[in-house]
């Protein structure tokens, strides 16, 4: 359902139901997997800062419960540098 929203661009809708699910979830795959979606939230709304800080912390949570070869894992760290680098050239350009 949220990435239909995503889609959609509902940012703000989406955005309030992955924090909903960030309460009732206890599951830590689970949870970096609702951080990773806040951060494409993040990033559709142009908050580069708070998309990487959501990127960093669905990536602290998956290096802890996932192998190192799984595949989540290296999808989450490129997007943790790609948003992290066009927040920086961002700040650059300001």
């Amino acid at each position: 359902m949220g990435n239909l929203f995503l889609e959609l661009s509902s940012f703000n809708q989406v955005e309030v139901i992955y924090n909903e699910l960030l309460t009732s979830i206890s599951n830590d795959n689970d949870k970096a997997e609702v951080y990773y979606q806040i951060g494409l939230v993040k990033y559709g709304q142009c908050d580069y800062k708070e998309a990487a800080s959501f990127y960093e912390k669905s990536l602290e949570i998956k290096q802890k419960t996932v192998s190192e070869d799984d595949p989540s894992l290296t999808i989450n760290h490129q997007h943790f540098l790609a948003y992290k680098e066009t927040f920086n050239k961002i700040k650059a350009n300001i």
